[in-house]
């Protein structure tokens, strides 16, 4: 059985891991910062956090798609991922993002707000790839919804084999699902 919450944690513990690897600032580090510092930011939020066009309109609006793929992965219903990508959001600008900068209203209104149509879109797209005959269009697919690497409902792992025939290229042993439960 899912767990909304539990889920929810566990997609926000991989944002930090992300994060941690990659610092937009290459001057600052992540962790320079304090409660207090996060608090101030937290507590004064700004519309506007600086961020370039491409950044605001095309990065934001795909990892809020990514979001939403993430829960459809995962087995929810559009509903259910719409409010998980509304809540990545807002975690990642007051959690995340929140230890060293200001969160970003805008932030939090473009990337669920173009992100959810756009992982829809990607999903349908997705589906028509992943159900094809040919090896590329599946491989295509992992494009689309790179999320599905990582995730095979609900099962963390490593590319997911109802998707990829193993028999296929001989990619074989390359397709196996590491996951906690295998």
């Amino acid at each position: 059985e899912r767990s909304f919450f539990k889920d929810t944690l566990m997609i926000n513990y991989f944002l930090w891991g992300g994060r941690i690897l990659y610092v937009r600032n290459k001057d600052s580090k992540i962790f320079d910062t304090s409660l207090k510092k996060w608090g101030d930011n937290i507590t004064n939020p700004e519309w506007n956090d600086g961020d370039s066009f491409l950044t605001n309109y095309v990065y934001h609006p795909y990892f809020g798609a990514l979001y939403y793929q993430v829960y459809r992965d995962l087995g929810y219903k559009k509903e259910e991922a719409y409010l998980g990508t509304l809540i990545q959001s807002t975690l990642w600008e007051f959690t995340i993002e929140g230890t060293v900068e200001k969160p970003s209203l805008i932030d939090m209104v473009v990337t669920p707000g173009l992100g959810i149509p756009l992982g829809v879109f990607f999903e349908d797209i997705n589906k028509s790839l992943s159900h094809s005959e040919s090896t590329f269009k599946r491989t295509l697919s992992y494009i689309v919804n790179p999320t599905k690497i990582f995730l095979s409902e609900g099962d963390f792992g490593f590319f997911n084999p109802s998707q990829i025939d193993a028999n296929d290229n001989g990619i074989g042993d390359a397709c196996e699902t590491i996951s906690s439960g295998s």
